[in-house]
């Protein structure tokens, strides 16, 4: 189940989030998996309490339409059963436009539940009221494989900045794959005899390959950009 208004590129910009919660994250009690993660987007450690939350990050760090991440943005007081009660997202996305999405990470089995179905069906009703364009994830949108897996090996690289070296490997390549309009990451790191460098310009957008496949020696790299594979895109 995912909600989402029909065009939140059309949408109004809201007023910026802090880069501090609105609640306490990292806690050193209970058992929930909690920790931080190094974004490349934000410029900083950001937050997550679960696994699932912290595989989403890898996701919002590849797509090329976020320019910031705020995690736990802000509280949302909504009526549900007679009561008043509160609800934080795990994170609010702000979009290279301005616009922004909140996005609430949660298990499948969770939203089986007919109580937590009819909770974040309310939740979305109140957000929509105040203009916040909503969405839920979750492992079947976020896990999907071996995209994740590529994301992983590639967001080390990303950490590293696009640096002279960089431009002299892709400076190298330019006339290989103009020639021949692609190569596989075998024959790219046979030439340029440097296979970090190769995977540093993929993943940095230089080079393109399908990330829908895993990457291997007969993935085939270009220069030109693909369409993004992102579960984003879905609703633009």
């Amino acid at each position: 189940m995912t909600y989402m208004l029909d065009s939140y590129f059309k949408s109004p910009t809201l007023k910026g989030f802090a880069s501090i919660p609105a609640r306490e994250v990292v806690t050193p009690s209970g058992t929930i998996i909690r920790g931080r993660f190094p974004s490349v987007t934000a410029h900083r450690m950001v937050a997550f309490e679960q696994l699932l939350e912290r595989d989403a990050l890898y996701l919002f760090e590849f797509c090329p339409f976020i320019k910031d991440i705020h995690e736990q943005p802000f509280r949302l007081n909504y009526a549900f059963a007679n009561k008043t009660r509160r609800y934080t997202p795990d994170y609010a996305l702000t979009l290279l436009n301005g616009s922004r999405v909140i996005i609430e990470v949660k298990p499948t089995r969770s939203l089986l539940k007919q109580d937590i179905k009819t909770k974040f069906e309310t939740i979305h009703a109140a957000m929509e009221r105040q203009q916040h364009h909503f969405m839920i994830l979750t492992e079947r949108e976020i896990r999907q494989e071996p995209r994740l897996a590529n994301f992983k090996r590639l967001h080390p690289f990303l950490r590293t900045p696009y640096s002279l070296e960089s431009r002299r490997i892709f400076k190298n390549m330019q006339s290989q794959l103009h020639q021949h309009g692609s190569l596989t990451l075998e024959a790219c790191t046979r030439h340029c005899k440097d296979e970090y460098g190769v995977l540093h310009l993929l993943a940095h957008g230089m080079l393109h390959c399908d990330l829908t496949q895993p990457i291997g020696p007969e993935s085939v790299l270009s220069m030109k950009n693909e369409e993004v594979d992102h579960v984003l895109i879905d609703w633009l």
